[in-house]
């Protein structure tokens, strides 16, 4: 069982990136969506996922990162149920371990 964890890339910023859970009383920390924003519950601190579905860079994909704030209004529950960027660009999501070589795959 893998769970999404926070990769530190600076002063209030953060890469998604998938780990292992190796005990059962792992802490996670609960997601929800306030309107279109994907926000975190942490304690007294705001956190939330920002998609990048315009990055103009075309030789990588289109980041996801966790920032503190309230982060953008782009995030929506598509026709199937799953968890989506409201752009007409964002065709599904992909996890590999392609930026930071650690062992930690990222979300795009």
């Amino acid at each position: 069982m893998v769970t999404v964890e926070a990769y530190h890339t600076g002063a209030g910023f953060a890469d998604p990136v998938f780990v292992p859970i190796l005990t059962k009383e792992y802490q996670r920390t609960r997601s929800f969506l306030n309107g279109t924003h994907l926000q975190f519950d942490v304690a007294d601190f705001s956190f939330a996922a920002k998609g990048f579905p315009s990055d103009s860079n075309y030789a990588r994909w289109e980041p996801v990162t966790i920032e503190s704030g309230f982060g953008d209004g782009i995030w929506v529950v598509d026709g199937e149920g799953f968890l989506a960027i409201a752009q007409d660009e964002h065709e599904g999501w992909i996890v590999c371990e392609w930026y930071h070589e650690v062992n930690a795959p990222q979300l795009f």
